[in-house]
């Protein structure tokens, strides 16, 4: 009778010998049918890998247009959270929507490499820029997303344009 996997069909698995070892033909198809699944396990790992960074990022980009939505309108979002720009501690300092899109394109000339948002967040941060928000790094995502100074090169990874790309746009 035949047993199916994951897209595969065997008849006859083999047996193991009086002395408890499979035969030679046995063992062939035994490593070749491991080799089989180990690389199918790996597919699909991968493949998981995948969509986890394929839902991280659109995750990032519903968030940037909760974020400009509600920039708008009553000062709070669908879920009543107040808005960024009406979320004010007494004393704090937010950057503005054009100083965090200034303050992206000076890290990026600096570092001189394409980096991730969340990174560019965590960076940003660490040298004393306040983004508020419901999730801060696609807050500032939102902030920047657009800029002309700037191209998307991955999932979530951006880079400063050629100069001359910067010159054409504007």
């Amino acid at each position: 009778m035949p047993m199916t996997g994951l897209g595969y069909t065997t008849h006859n698995q083999p047996s193991l010998d009086s002395a408890g070892i499979l035969p030679r033909d046995a063992k062939d198809i035994a490593v070749r049918e491991w080799h089989r699944l180990t690389d199918d396990l790996a597919r699909v790992r991968a493949e998981i890998a995948e969509l986890r960074s394929q839902e991280h990022a659109l995750e990032a980009q519903v968030e940037a247009w909760n974020v400009i939505l509600s920039a708008g309108g009553s000062g709070t979002n669908s879920d009543g959270d107040v808005s960024e720009s009406h979320a004010t501690e007494d004393n704090a300092t937010l950057a503005t929507p054009q100083e965090s899109a200034d303050a992206v394109v000076d890290l990026l000339r600096e570092i001189g490499e394409p980096m991730h948002y969340s990174l560019i967040y965590d960076t940003l941060r660490s040298r004393g820029m306040e983004v508020r928000g419901k999730n801060p790094p696609s807050v500032l995502l939102a902030r920047f997303f657009g800029d002309a100074r700037l191209e998307r090169v991955g999932q979530g990874t951006y880079q400063i344009k050629a100069a001359e790309e910067v010159q054409e746009n504007e």
